[in-house]
């Protein structure tokens, strides 16, 4: 692994992400049934998500370690390939994601 991966704030920032994830696929499974509150939570987590995944593109895309930028690499194909609109700027479709939430919240307060 390389030093910039193998960093220990990295490793806790990837951890973290990795938590976040699975919370959220756990909770998406059963998302109708939850109550207003825990569908809030849910919209938190995935904000926050969003937020150590953007730090974390924007670290690798200013690091000139190999694995740092083949993992931003894989990101921007990952988008391009999903078709995601904006794919061409990965903050872009952060932000996006960050707007959908946003509007997702709005509606549970409708």
């Amino acid at each position: 692994m390389s030093d910039f991966m193998n960093s220990e704030f990295v490793q806790n920032e990837m951890d973290e992400v990795q938590r976040l994830q699975k919370k959220i696929f756990e909770d998406l499974v059963s998302y109708d049934n939850l109550d207003r509150e825990d569908k809030l939570k849910h919209l938190e987590n995935f904000e926050e998500l969003i937020e150590l995944q953007s730090i974390l593109y924007t670290r690798m895309s200013l690091s000139d370690d190999p694995e740092a930028i083949e993992r931003r690499e894989t990101i921007q194909d990952f988008l391009m390939m999903m078709t995601f609109e904006n794919s061409h700027d990965v903050h872009a479709v952060f932000a996006d994601m960050k707007n959908t939430i946003a509007k997702l919240r709005e509606d549970l307060d409708t």
